[in-house]
């Protein structure tokens, strides 16, 4: 007996924060504007870039500066 087995259709999609791919529903909804949806790994970095600010030390210079880069793509301002 043979079964054929048709793989489910996949949606890769691109995170606007990285430039990665990542396949919904395995991601993020940004922190920044609270419905850019993004890759795991870069909701785990907002947040540690949140963290790090709450107790006042500076996050690596590479995640600061994709914060910069994103903030900007999505037009929020700095201090927010």
């Amino acid at each position: 007996m043979t079964t054929d087995f048709i793989a489910p259709r996949v949606t890769v999609t691109p995170c606007p924060r990285c430039d990665g791919d990542f396949i919904p529903p395995r991601c993020a909804t940004s922190r920044r504007d609270g419905r850019t949806r993004i890759c795991d790994p870069c909701g785990t970095e907002e947040a540690m870039v949140d963290f790090f600010a709450k107790i006042g030390a500076d996050a690596p210079p590479e995640w600061r500066q994709r914060e910069r880069a994103f903030k900007l793509k999505l037009g929020v301002k700095e201090g927010d």
